[in-house]
């Protein structure tokens, strides 16, 4: 056996060294006090019933009741900070699915030459590892977007009714003589 054939990590010991990156570090992160807020039992936001809020803003959201309006606009606020927590969580899979990936590439191209590295299982398996990860995260940029937008227009519906309510004192105080 050569030096380059006994330096290279085969297939198996390239996954094994990137197996448990994602889990150390969130282990770390906790030992931190430091938590990334995607769980879903614990962090996905509940209205008062207990009913998980999905982040769809009410189709109604001009009729609903100040109350109500708050309550929409703490639980959007919750969600997407449950969204932040798993779009970190996404970039994290994706950056070691981006390191496997390259490491496996290249232990199997040296192993079976450069053009055989596509067909090979063990790289598709790795190929569709990384996929995954891009799609979940741009799947989750997309559904951020989303929320953002969507609070800018909770925000809004709460402007508008604070500066109609200004609007209304001041008619009032006017006819009344103030």
């Amino acid at each position: 056996m050569n030096l380059d054939q006994a330096l290279n990590a085969s297939v198996t010991q390239i996954t094994d060294a990137y197996g448990n990156i994602v889990s150390d570090a969130r282990a770390q992160l906790s030992r931190m006090g430091i938590r990334v807020t995607n769980d879903e039992n614990t962090d996905r936001p509940r209205f008062r019933d207990g009913q998980f809020y999905d982040g769809q803003i009410p189709a109604n959201l001009d009729h609903l009741s100040n109350d109500e309006l708050t309550e929409i606009m703490s639980l959007h606020a919750e969600w997407t900070r449950y969204i932040n927590g798993a779009i970190s969580e996404a970039m994290a899979q994706r950056v070691v699915a981006q390191q496997k990936e390259k490491a496996v590439r290249a232990s199997i191209t040296a192993e079976r030459g450069k053009d055989k590295y596509e067909s090979d299982r063990r790289y598709i398996s790795v190929a569709a590892e990384l996929t995954y990860a891009e799609v979940m995260l741009t799947y989750l940029e997309a559904i951020k977007s989303t929320a953002t937008n969507d609070y800018r227009v909770i925000s809004r519906v709460i402007t508008l009714r604070g500066q109609d309510a200004d609007i209304q004192g001041r008619v009032n105080n006017v006819q009344r003589g103030w």
